[in-house]
């Protein structure tokens, strides 16, 4: 017997808040409960899958995200499978499961960020500038993004372009702690101690 759906929808709308909030524990628990009467509800499987890969369990986590997108294949879905393979360093899969989030969603901006991500890391810093271009695009007001584009310069060596994209992030997003310790590498490098310690504070309160 399942549950109505008006109980599933607050306990889903129960579980994103706390997922939110980085309760990943209480918000697999209100999932759970959705699974146990809706085996196949696409968004639970989903968000279960991306709550495990928060916790470390990242097998369990791509064997919930798999089955979600053989439920629903909804750009979210890829997105947060791209990010768990670019978490695995699985380069190849994770880029084609983000150009299928952004062929089905294509101002899709987050996908745009985790794209330019993959080919960063994988030193395709062509390819990365242009995904993190194009998501500034689409909002010039995301501290991610900037971040992105940051991160890209920083890696080639290009210290001064960087530390404008992490002020950029800061400026919008003051507690942006990846853009906060991305500038605190710089500066340490560059033996600014002082300014570099008063970053210290923004990088010790990382949070998802």
């Amino acid at each position: 017997m399942q549950a109505p759906k008006n109980i599933q929808a607050n306990l889903l709308e129960q579980g994103i808040a706390l997922h939110q909030a980085g309760h990943f524990a209480q918000a697999i628990q209100c999932y759970e409960v959705i699974l146990a009467q809706s085996p196949e509800h696409p968004d639970a499987l989903h968000l279960m899958g991306e709550a495990l890969y928060r916790q470390g369990a990242i097998e369990a986590g791509l064997q919930h995200i798999n089955h979600a997108i053989a439920q629903n294949p909804q750009a979210i879905y890829f997105n947060t499978r791209g990010t768990v393979l670019l978490a695995l360093q699985h380069y190849l899969l994770a880029e084609q499961d983000l150009k299928q989030a952004i062929k089905l969603a294509p101002n899709y901006l987050e996908a745009h960020i985790n794209l330019s991500n993959v080919f960063r890391q994988n030193k395709d810093y062509k390819n990365a500038k242009r995904y993190a271009d194009k998501a500034l695009t689409f909002n010039k007001q995301s501290a991610a993004a900037w971040n992105s584009a940051g991160s890209i310069q920083m890696e080639q060596g290009k210290l001064a372009d960087a530390i404008d994209c992490f002020d950029k992030a800061l400026t919008i997003e003051p507690n942006c702690w990846l853009a906060a310790k991305n500038k605190a590498v710089i500066l340490s490098a560059q033996k600014k101690m002082v300014r570099c310690l008063a970053l210290a504070g923004k990088c010790c309160c990382k949070h998802y």
